[in-house]
């Protein structure tokens, strides 16, 4: 069985810090700390810096998702479905991408990889299901 390492794959990666909708870190332009994944295959870094987060932006991430939790419960059941199916909608859009850095960090097999990201969208469709069908 022959693995694929990520560095035969699209290098690039763009690594962007985001609270309440506003861009607050972007790879190493935003903290003198970066880090990266690292491929479990080599020990070599993976394309695109995270930068740490800076205590500001801890605080604010969540105060913000204090504010979003309560404005979501007051949303009606056919919108979180909507937002939990979308959620799954553009996973699959990004799928290649997504299995590829997955395997690339975990060190598991393709089907592995493949078989948790149906496993994660699939629960993400049930739960807009229920969540649709008033089901708790």
């Amino acid at each position: 069985m022959s693995f694929q390492t990520f560095a035969s794959l699209d290098e690039t990666m763009a690594t962007v810090g985001v609270v309440a909708g506003e861009v607050v870190a972007v790879g190493k332009a935003a903290s003198a700390n970066t880090f990266s994944g690292i491929e479990s295959a080599t020990g070599r870094a993976l394309p695109g810096n995270f930068a740490d987060a800076e205590a500001e932006h801890v605080t604010r991430a969540c105060e913000a998702a204090e504010k979003a939790f309560k404005q979501l419960r007051q949303r009606d059941d056919g919108w979180s479905a909507s937002l939990l199916g979308a959620v799954a909608d553009r996973m699959d859009e990004r799928r290649d991408e997504i299995l590829a850095r997955c395997g690339a960090e975990t060190g598991y097999i393709p089907s592995r990889v493949a078989g948790e990201f149906a496993r994660a969208t699939g629960q993400l469709r049930l739960f807009a299901r229920l969540a649709s069908e008033r089901w708790w």
